[in-house]
């Protein structure tokens, strides 16, 4: 299921949800706006993509709350906080909790732009990476047992002789493996195969 980027937009202020809406606009940046947190939360998927801009002060359900719900769901999604002016030990801790970044109020369009692009940008590359990794968990997942456990061992700079050693195989019979790796890996060179196995590991965990 494709995922379409979209802004999402937490703040208790209408005027600054109409002012933010009317900017996103202009800038042809589709975005949704929520009054609460926890309107924000009933719409949050797995397939939610974009980014997350939320004020970091608000009745019931404040920003630093709603940050640590989204993480807990699973969700990786970029997560913008904006602070009152002087709130830096609220930005501290929001980045301590895995904030992608904060902007004080009153902020200018253009910063506010420019960390928005940002944060866009992370989550299309964070998207990217775990394509990359389900498909390269499908590639892995042709091998026999053996033959992954081989292949991590080949991760980690073993020799044919030392792995075979390990294992208690004969020399031979490890390099017949590791042959049949690379034929139903589909490439060329141990490097490659090993490639594959970091790409798998490579799905977005923060």
């Amino acid at each position: 299921m494709s995922r379409s980027a979209v802004v999402h937009i937490i703040d208790d202020d209408r005027d600054v949800l109409k002012s933010l809406s009317f900017l996103m606009a202009a800038h042809d940046l589709p975005c949704q706006i929520y009054g609460t947190a926890d309107a924000f939360l009933e719409n949050l998927t797995q397939e939610t993509a974009g980014c997350i801009l939320s004020d970091v002060r608000m009745p019931g359900m404040d920003g630093l709350e709603l940050l640590s719900h989204v993480r807990a769901s699973g969700s990786h999604l970029p997560f913008i906080v904006m602070t009152g002016h002087g709130d830096v030990p609220l930005a501290v801790r929001a980045m301590k909790q895995g904030a992608t970044d904060f902007i004080e109020k009153p902020f200018s369009e253009k910063a506010l732009l420019a960390i928005i692009q940002i944060a866009l940008e992370i989550d299309r590359q964070n998207d990217l990476r775990d394509v990359k990794a389900r498909e390269a968990r499908e590639r892995l997942g042709l091998l026999t047992a053996r033959e992954t456990q081989i292949l991590e061992l080949v991760a980690t700079g073993m020799s044919s002789k030392l792995i075979a050693y390990q294992l208690e195989l004969s020399a031979r019979t490890v390099d017949v493996h590791r042959a049949n790796i690379l034929s139903k890996l589909n490439v060329d060179n141990a490097i490659s195969a090993v490639a594959l196995l970091i790409d798998a590991r490579g799905q977005t965990s923060s």
